[in-house]
């Protein structure tokens, strides 16, 4: 039995006390800043195990002092401090002695300037299969570690510890010289480089070309990226296409992986270039050396004398590609299928093209003393590659390999972009534990997804897959039990070969990498059983991304892609028009057709959120190029889903590039086509009394039908955006007006329902304006179950209005969803129904626009009137409207009966009437507070309507009695001009409170004065 001693309670309950008033208090410091802590998990990127039944992944392998790269958001508020990147620490949980070598780059300002985006480039271990957690931190003391580069005068020399690579500034070859452990593997100045045999039979190479620039893309203690670009040169000075190469360098490795681009998109040649092969060739000091060659099984082996080599070449195969019917056997890079493996011409091994060689490396050995292993990463997805040794040490990979059955031919404005591997070593290195590492590496996701929602640092919001799971099961809808529901969805991986954007399928709306990048970041360690699939989902958008990156951006290597047509005049036809692809010199040989992405499917918009996450320099400069296309469409694209992806990859830019020409495109075009008001039968626009958006394609067709996921998401969202990077007043006053028109249109007039049964309400896939609809829509055949991606709409809705039948509406359509029938499972995992869900689930933390009371009191002068209410709690904005009719929150449409509850001739929708541009600042809450509208039409009657933004949910308070106005001092109300709205924080989705707090100083003041007094009390009592 326990005794408690008096003596010990007198003397402990001081230190209890105590130790309770730590918990409360919040000692701030200037050295740490726990609002920037972010914890991660580190985890193996995998795929499905194709051999084993189930979804299984492959088997992994255990990592020392692997690299990994993730960016971390901070958060934007004006009271986050400055940071000094050197004063960055990264700790892994539960071992806190153990810190991890660790560098930042700051990838991402606010436009306060404050960071946004920071990537943490780290070493760390982890087990096959696992996964670790691992949290960074801001700490006081600066560390100063050694970089890994020196710039030189004729060379870079990159010191990893373990190996020393020089890399030629003049003559670039790719490695001048490669010493590892103290041994000399690649000998100054003796490899070739990069090697282009053209159609003639002419070699060009890297180490020709006398104007490279080879310079350090990044250097720190972790990574070092050593950048060239130049082009492919023969003996005589002559140029066949470009290149550009990105060598990593990281810290204790003596692996370097090497990203080579394949570049036709310069002025110089306006052209389809066709060449015979082209190859990455390292000359190694090896002789008479033993070799190894992955097969698709495992690995063929053998020995190779001074004259002899090796060589592999992986054809068409089976794993899972994406290409268009049109991409037929006539443009096909080879028409060789499966794979073989020669000795001097003699064949090794084979296999059909059901056997695709995974793990495509070989490897040179000289005897136990050194080795060099060489690899494609995903090389079968990309195929044709090959691999090629020599017995006198030449290594060779091949990107456009040799023995071919045909010529090669790159389509003008693209690039092609392949991984490599080159792996140095003193003594006999595991070939095939190497390659793993470098096809499957460590990645890194944030083991909290909402942190992103918290910090806004992308557009659209997060529920992740267990918030999904959880909100599934708290509503009874699907959870485990159907083929698509949260636990059975995987990731698939899929090599991009070609896609024709304009298939059809309702998918081709949506940019599928930025849904797989979505899938891994949404991700939860909480829910294991997918936990596992994250690192699929990386590879699946990684693939996708990089045939945007080179195939789907029309890239202008050398000159400004909106005005090509000016600075490339062969890029233009006699009719001054420019010319098709196929009409220029090899279109032949190509496909041409939707090559770039289709006007009304510009799903390029996910690149900058690859870029943030991986810091991938390409992918920015790809992104920038499409940017640049994007500026030539201004006059372009008069469809609805055309305008509407025009206007949302412009905001998009502009947040990315801080570019204000793509703000300036996307109003002007705004101003220009959808904010006129729209006549039936003549002209585009938006219908003011309804609220709807007509194309200019569809103003002079009777039907007017209009696809809805138009009305209802991507033109709203678009519209969204636009809103949030605006720093003009009116411009966000118009551009509110347009989505609360919409989302009335779509939730009020358009919305069908038969009963809360999935199947029984929703939308038809075209939304006809101008005819009443079926009796029962359920009949039609393009009914669909009425499931329609209109989230973004109820959304908006609610955020405009806090009006809870938008998200009551919008659940419903979440639920459809949840009930998918087999082959549409992706509607659940589009961002749009993520962000709806996250704000169904967390209401409190939206800053909503609703109804404030109204007291209207004419003024003496004519034409003036004072407006009086009283001020919400936390309100930080209004928005004023009047109009001479009677302003209502809609008219009421009927689509049956094509009638309206209110006369048009007398009344008035709110986001139709007049915005009133200089509203007066919100004073306290619960205060009153007046403003005065002048020089308005004295011959005239007017009403007036007014909403309050606020994060407050309850509801707003009554009108002001006139005795409370009497007593109000100096309450003209006149407010001034209130032109910009503040700092402008771009892709915020959120409306939010975001960094809103409330000080907690009065209640530590409080808590304790409680604890000094029951302190006293209870010495007093047991003294």
């Amino acid at each position: 039995m326990l005794h408690w001693n008096k003596s010990w309670i007198r003397q402990g309950c001081w230190v209890w006390f105590f130790c309770l008033g730590l918990l409360f208090l919040r000692i701030p410091s200037a050295e740490a800043h726990p609002s920037i802590i972010v914890y991660l998990t580190l985890m193996e990127a995998l795929e499905e195990d194709k051999g084993k039944p189930g979804y299984q992944l492959i088997q992994g392998l255990d990592r020392t002092q692997e690299p990994f790269s993730i960016a971390v958001p901070i958060p934007g508020d004006d009271d986050t401090p400055e940071f000094e990147l050197n004063r960055f620490v990264l700790l892994i949980e539960g071992n806190t002695s153990k810190e991890p070598l660790v560098q930042f780059r700051l990838l991402k300002r606010w436009p306060n300037t404050r960071f946004r985006w920071l990537l943490v480039d780290g070493l760390s271990d982890l087990k096959a299969n696992a996964t670790d957690t691992l949290h960074y931190v801001y700490t006081g003391s600066a560390r100063d570690l050694k970089k890994l580069a020196t710039d030189g005068q004729d060379t870079i020399t990159v010191d990893t510890g373990p190996a020393q690579f020089e890399i030629s500034k003049t003559k670039f070859n790719l490695f001048h010289k490669v010493t590892v452990d103290g041994v000399t593997i690649v000998e100054s100045g003796a490899s070739p480089g990069v090697v282009l045999t053209g159609s003639d039979d002419v070699v060009y190479s890297s180490k020709n070309d006398t104007k490279v620039s080879v310079t350090v893309e990044e250097n720190g203690p972790v990574k070092a990226v050593v950048l060239a670009k130049g082009s492919h040169v023969s003996s005589e000075g002559k140029d066949n296409l470009d290149f550009t190469v990105r060598m990593f360098f990281y810290k204790g490795k003596r692996r370097v992986r090497v990203f080579y681009s394949l570049r036709n998109a310069s002025k110089r040649r306006v052209e389809h270039v066709s060449f015979k092969s082209l190859e990455l060739q390292v000359k190694s000091n090896l002789k008479n050396s033993n070799f190894v060659v992955r097969n698709h099984e495992d690995e063929s082996k053998g020995t190779l004398k001074d004259t002899e080599k090796v060589d592999v070449f992986q054809g068409n195969n089976n794993l899972n590609s994406i290409q268009d019917p049109a991409f037929t056997q006539e443009v096909w890079p080879t028409g060789i299928e499966g794979y073989t493996i020669k000795q001097d011409g003699n064949e090794l091994k084979k296999g059909s093209r059901e056997q695709p060689i995974n793990l495509m490396y070989a490897q040179l050995v000289e005897g136990q003393d050194k080795s060099l292993t060489i690899g494609t990463r995903f090389g079968a997805g990309w195929w044709p590659q090959g691999l090629g040794l020599n017995g006198d040490g030449l290594v060779r990979v091949g990107v456009f390999p040799v023995n071919n059955d045909k010529e090669y031919t790159i389509r003008y404005r693209s690039h092609t972009t392949r991984e490599h591997v080159f792996h140095f070593a003193k003594g006999v290195s595991n070939a095939r534990d190497e390659f793993f590492k470098f096809q499957y590496p460590l990645v890194a996701r944030h083991k909290d997804s909402d942190v992103i929602n918290k910090r806004h640092a992308l557009w659209e919001r997060f529920a992740s897959h267990i918030q999904e799971w959880d909100y599934y099961q708290r509503n009874k809808w699907p959870v485990d039990d159907n083929p698509n529901a949260t636990l059975n969805r995987r990731p698939d991986l899929e090599f991009v070969r070609y896609v024709d954007w304009s298939l059809p399928g309702l998918f081709r709306n949506y940019d599928p990498a930025k849904i797989a990048l979505h899938n891994f970041l949404r991700q939860d360690n909480r829910l294991q059983k997918l936990e596992k699939f994250a690192g699929g989902y990386y590879l699946m958008a990684e693939q996708r991304f990089q045939y945007y990156a080179d195939k789907a951006i029309p890239h202008s290597d050398d000159f400004d892609g909106s005005k090509a047509l000016e600075e490339v005049p062969a890029l233009k036809g006699e009719d001054g028009l420019p010319l098709n692809l196929s009409q220029l010199p090899g279109g032949n040989k190509v496909v041409t057709a939707n090559v770039f992405f289709h006007p009304n499917h510009l799903h390029g918009y996910g690149l900058s959120s690859w870029y943030y996450l991986t810091g991938d320099e390409r992918i920015r400069k790809a992104y920038e190029a499409w940017g640049e296309h994007m500026k030539s469409q201004a006059d372009k694209n008069n469809s609805g889903l055309g305008l509407a992806w025009n206007l949302f990859n412009w905001a998009y830019l502009f947040d990315f590039t801080d570019d204000k020409d793509f703000r300036t495109l996307a109003m002007q075009a705004v101003e220009k086509m959808v904010l006129p008001v729209s006549e039936p039968g003549k002209t585009g626009g938006t219908d003011w009394q309804r609220g709807f958006f007509v194309p200019k394609d569809q103003a002079d067709r009777e039907d007017r039908q209009i696809p809805t996921v138009v009305l209802g998401a991507i033109l709203p969202n678009a519209l969204g955006l636009l809103e949030q990077i605006s720093t003009v007043h009116q411009d966000q006053d118009k551009l509110r007006s347009l989505q609360l028109g919409l989302a009335r249109f779509m939730a009020e007039e358009q919305w069908t329902q038969y009963s809360d049964k999935p199947g029984e309400y929703g939308y038809l896939p075209l939304t006809a304006v101008d005819k009443a609809p079926a009796e029962d829509l359920r009949k039609s055949p393009d009914w669909q179950g009425g499931i329609q991606d209109v989230y973004m709409n109820f959304y908006f809705g609610y955020l405009l209005t806090g009006e809870a039948s938008f998200l009551e509406k919008g659940k419903l359509l979440m639920k459809a969803a949840a009930h998918n029938p087999a082959g549409v499972n992706w509607y659940q995992d589009l961002p749009s129904r993520q962000t709806l869900q996250n704000m169904l689930e967390n209401k409190e933390e939206f800053q909503v626009w609703r109804t404030l009371p109204l007291r209207v009191e004419k003024g003496s002068k004519p034409g003036s009137y004072t407006l009086h209410w009283t001020v919400p709690d936390f309100t930080v904005k209004y928005w004023l409207k009047y109009h001479t009719k009677t302003i209502v929150p809609s008219l009421g449409f009927d689509k049956a009966t094509r009638k309206y509850k209110f006369d048009p001739t007398t009344h008035v929708p709110f986001f139709a009437a007049t915005d009133v541009v200089n509203e007066p600042e919100p004073k306290k809450g619960g205060e009153a507070q007046s403003f005065t509208l002048q020089d308005l039409d004295p011959s005239k009657e007017y009403t007036f309507s007014v909403k309050y933004l606020s994060v407050d949910s309850s509801p707003p308070p009554k009108p002001p009695s006139a005795e409370s106005v009497a007593n109000e001092p100096n309450s003209s109300g006149d407010g001034g001009d209130n032109g910009d709205s503040g700092p402008e924080i771009p892709g915020i989705i959120n409306y939010g409170c975001g960094g809103c707090s409330t000080q907690g100083g009065g209640s530590l003041i409080w808590f304790w004065l409680v604890v000094l007094f029951l302190g006293m009390g209870l010495r007093k009592r047991m003294g």
